[in-house]
């Protein structure tokens, strides 16, 4: 089963809450958590996840997530220049 996973149980708590809470969930989560599980599922993919990473997962964990209806959005380095 594909989601996002977590090792601390508090986390995970407060992460379902807000989740339960919420009409969509964001995630920032960097390239080397995909694929990995842990102790908890804190929530299977689904349509209501978007996860936002600085390089994107392998094909194999893309589909797990396309097929769940979750999306993937790939951040832009910022630069620290504003303005």
């Amino acid at each position: 089963m594909g989601g996002v996973w977590n090792q601390q149980p508090l986390v995970i708590a407060a992460q379902r809450k807000m989740i339960a809470a919420a009409e969509r969930t964001i995630f920032a989560i960097d390239a080397s958590k995909f694929g990995r599980k842990t102790a908890d599922l804190t929530t299977p993919f689904n349509p209501n996840i978007n996860m936002i990473t600085d390089i994107l997962p392998t094909q194999t964990v893309a589909r797990a997530i396309a097929a769940a209806g979750a999306q993937i959005t790939l951040s832009r380095k910022w630069s620290g220049v504003t303005g």
